[in-house]
């Protein structure tokens, strides 16, 4: 099967000189949901923000569904949906505002949206919290509207970074199976995270990144 996403020695290092991937490999295929360990500091965001387009690697190729992944690709960014550790919001609009704009951004349907904002409520207890100004948000609380308004996406990649930490057991349980469900018509995801327990139970496989490579043996201490 033909891997969704191809990485291919791909390096990245900050303009301090420091480097952070060195020539890093990587499939990941249609159904598979892969947890990327390593110790702090390893990399891990900086690789999903890479995956993500935010970043631009100095060496390398990214390729998507077979084809090289040009910078700020459409058809690419179409089909990915990144949840960063903190959300991207707006403190002084309301949580329905800044629905609003996500769905203005990425050209989601209303229809959609207004599903997912009513799953939110009623799933994720933010019954009565569309209309306050996001700034009186907890943590989990954004993170809560910010899947709800991510997941009204038709994405075939989903690239998380630390998403499960704030979330009460309830809303990660149905997050989890809201992506799950995906997975098994097709999507493929990559995760970090420090739910162990969660991670081993979700995902398909582990890979880990240290000393900027990414290798698949080897034991890591928390």
């Amino acid at each position: 099967m033909e891997p969704l996403l191809a990485f291919e020695d791909v390096t990245f290092q900050y303009s301090s000189g420091q480097s952070v991937l060195e020539g890093v490999n990587l499939e990941v295929r249609p159904g598979e949901v892969v947890w990327i360990r390593g110790p702090n500091g390893a990399g891990k965001s900086t690789f999903l923000r890479i995956a993500a387009q935010l970043l631009q690697p100095q060496a390398g190729n990214i390729r998507f569904r077979g084809h090289l992944l040009l910078p700020r690709s459409r058809c690419y960014l179409e089909e990915m949906t990144y949840i960063p550790a903190e959300p991207y919001l707006f403190d002084y609009l309301t949580g329905r505002e800044n629905a609003e704009f996500i769905r203005y951004l990425f050209s989601i349907p209303r229809g959609d949206m207004d599903t997912w904002l009513q799953r939110a409520e009623a799933e994720f207890g933010l019954v009565g919290a569309l209309d306050r100004l996001v700034r009186d948000y907890s943590l989990g609380m954004r993170h809560k509207l910010y899947w709800a308004a991510m997941l009204a996406r038709s994405a075939r990649i989903f690239l998380l970074d630390e998403p499960f930490s704030p979330l009460d057991h309830d809303s990660r349980t149905a997050m989890i199976q809201e992506l799950m469900a995906r997975v098994a018509q097709g999507a493929a995801v990559l995760f970090t995270t420090h739910v162990g327990e969660l991670a081993a139970e979700f995902s398909t496989r582990e890979v880990w990144l240290r000393n900027g490579r990414l290798d698949t043996a080897g034991h890591l201490e928390d």
